[in-house]
């Protein structure tokens, strides 16, 4: 039996949670569907899904500030992706868009193959206007990722409401527990990027508070991920700092080889609609204090190593707190794998989407 093909439409090919999170969402699915890449560029995605041995279309995305330069540049678009497509399997194929960036797109595509188009939602901070402006009301099925997300999604397409499945991570990337010192590490990891929603700028003012207050000591916090060609010590505002040291690594493919070399960890992000960065680095065995956005709160299970997302003063409490007693954090990370076993694998993330695709061929 041929395998039906699904059609995954992502635009940026660059290294990032949404790419990586389809990534091993391609890769399980492999196994009873072919999937092929459909991406704007050569780069992260592209090269990855070739060494996993799927198929990768490349052809250059239409782009346009004008919303009706854009649906025209779409059609064009689509027939010319259509005719590269014809070389696969279409009968029963579908079409997948990786967030509401890609769904006019993934939309045109389905219509050029005749096939049904699945949406998956991802951004935290899209909104209505987003939604019906790119079209996600129009696709056959809409996942949303994340409850906060789910929910929201859910108010605008009542008649229509979106399914939640959540990501996962392989089985193979859940390692043992890094072996913890009882004293608080002297190098903390701190997973981003400049954009103010990751949160790097709110863990300084953390800092600058705990600094106020007498409790700063000579830790450095390494600030993990990309600049997008910013000044980071500039963004962040590092120079307020007196005894805490910030340093800026810029973030390569390994991501689990990264954060492995570190005992703990510090995730301020202000908002997410899962939390990859937070599964990956639990799962590889390093302890996390986090903001309680996403999925923290279902995986994270002791308030200890939860704050308040956008909170700089909950954030130092409880990082000044865990700087005096370090205890616990074996227990912690022990305890939010067992969860991810249990709840976040990419095994069951590509069972739920496999009922999806069969859903839509059997119509």
């Amino acid at each position: 039996m041929v395998a039906r093909t699904v059609f995954f439409i992502q635009k940026s090919p660059a290294l990032a949670g949404a790419q990586k999170s389809l990534l091993r969402l391609m890769q399980t699915l492999n196994e009873n569907y072919q999937p092929v890449l459909i991406t704007g560029s050569e780069g992260w995605l592209a090269t990855e899904s070739c060494l996993a041995g799927i198929p990768v279309i490349v052809h250059p995305f239409p782009s346009s500030r004008s919303l009706k330069a854009l649906l025209i540049g779409n059609r064009q678009f689509a027939r010319e992706v259509a005719e590269e497509c014809r070389k696969y399997e279409l009968s029963g194929c579908l079409v997948h868009g990786n967030d509401h960036i890609q769904s006019l797109s993934a939309l045109a595509i389905a219509k050029a193959l005749q096939a049904p188009s699945v949406l998956t939602l991802r951004t935290p901070v899209m909104t209505r206007r987003d939604f019906f402006k790119y079209g996600c009301h129009r696709h056959r099925h809409v996942v949303a990722v994340g409850h906060d997300l789910h929910q929201k999604v859910c108010g605008w397409r009542s008649s229509q409401p979106p399914q939640l499945i959540e990501n996962g991570v392989a089985a193979t990337e859940i390692s043992s527990p890094i072996k913890l010192a009882s004293t608080f590490p002297s190098s903390v990891v701190v997973p981003g990027t400049t954009k103010p929603r990751k949160g790097w700028r709110d863990l300084v003012d953390a800092l600058v508070l705990l600094e106020k207050q007498g409790r700063g000591t000579d830790i450095e916090f390494v600030l993990l991920g990309n600049d997008y060609g910013q000044n980071v010590m500039g963004t962040v505002g590092a120079a307020r700092l007196k005894i805490f040291r910030i340093r800026h690594l810029p973030l390569s493919i390994d991501f689990k080889k990264n954060v492995s070399t570190f005992t703990f960890a510090v995730h301020p992000t202000r908002a997410e609609s899962f939390g990859m960065a937070l599964v990956e680095m639990l799962a590889a065995g390093v302890p996390v204090l986090t903001s309680c956005t996403g999925i923290a709160p279902r995986i994270v299970t002791s308030p200890r190593f939860l704050f308040e997302p956008q909170n700089s003063v909950d954030m130092a409490e409880k990082l000044g707190s865990l700087m005096a007693d370090f205890s616990g954090a074996d227990q912690m990370v022990m305890h939010a794998q067992e969860i991810i076993r249990n709840q976040y694998c990419v095994t069951r993330t590509a069972a739920q989407y496999m009922n999806i695709y069969a859903r839509l061929c059997a119509v």
